[in-house]
């Protein structure tokens, strides 16, 4: 479509350049006929071929200008679509830092995420926010933000005074003649407390389980006392043996055998 319309206009062009030629020769020859100067010479001539040769020349640099304009500003359409697609429509929260601390762009995500608008977010410095970085350590990290490139986790202070957890991914870079630090923010405030508690879950497990005491393998046992022997060679009662190696007690009774032989005059029973 583009291509038709620069032919159509090259066409309208040129006939208009050949009509400019010829009322610029017919305008001479009147002229000349006056002062009854009339000839036919090179004067005449190129007073009729230069316009058709200057014309189209001129208007093709025109039209080549303003094909060039009309790709630029697509361009730039093009940018500030992906500008708006990378920043202010992304899942994370993104914030742009300039030289001096002061936010030069953010996103919505990174205003919820500290309980700002927009608007006021723009009037903030990082040290606002950063509980881990004052003025002085960023305006040295800026310093070279060529060297600028990092991973790490932060603490930032919400409006309401919250303080979260992030992750952070930086890096730097100039534009505009302007030092700026892209920095792409992330809430792990859960994630964090999640790891903690399965941390947590994790060392009362292996605590427990460090006192759990079990009878594992052959167990000596006299046949007559049924007395224990120990590790150590001295034998034990049953029942503190077992409870030395593990979480068991012992309560004491009397079956009703053991009952009937040694009380034959009482009625014992295991129930009682």
């Amino acid at each position: 479509m583009g291509l038709k319309n620069d032919v159509l206009k090259t066409i309208i062009i040129t006939i208009g350049s050949i009509s400019l030629s010829i009322a610029i020769t017919y305008s001479l020859c009147m002229i000349w006929g006056e002062n009854q100067v009339i000839r036919v010479d090179y004067t005449l001539l190129i007073s009729f071929i230069a316009p058709l040769i200057i014309t189209p020349i001129v208007c093709a640099v025109f039209i080549n200008l303003n094909n060039k304009l009309k790709e630029t500003e697509r361009q730039l359409k093009d940018e500030i679509h992906w500008r708006r697609l990378l920043i202010k429509e992304s899942r994370d929260a993104i914030a742009v830092i300039d030289q001096n601390g002061k936010v030069f762009m953010a996103n919505t995500q990174f205003a919820d995420m500290l309980g700002y608008s927009v608007e006021e977010v723009h009037q903030l410095h990082i040290w606002d926010w950063d509980t881990q970085l004052n003025q002085e350590q960023y305006l040295g990290l800026t310093e070279d933000v060529s060297s600028v490139g990092l991973n790490f986790e932060t603490q930032h202070r919400c409006r309401d005074g919250r303080i979260i957890d992030v992750e952070v991914s930086n890096n730097g870079g100039v534009y505009g003649g302007k030092k700026l630090i892209l920095g792409i923010c992330r809430d792990v405030t859960d994630r964090k407390k999640a790891e903690s508690e399965k941390s947590a879950l994790i060392d009362k497990l292996e605590k427990a389980l460090a006192e759990i005491k079990t009878l594992q393998g052959f167990i000596p046992i006299c046949a007559s006392c049924k007395k224990i022997r120990s590790e150590k060679g001295y034998w034990e009662q049953i029942e503190q043996y077992i409870q030395d190696r593990s979480d068991a007690q012992f309560s004491h009774s009397l079956c009703p055998k053991c009952a009937k032989e040694l009380y034959p005059d009482m009625d014992i029973t295991s129930d009682q």
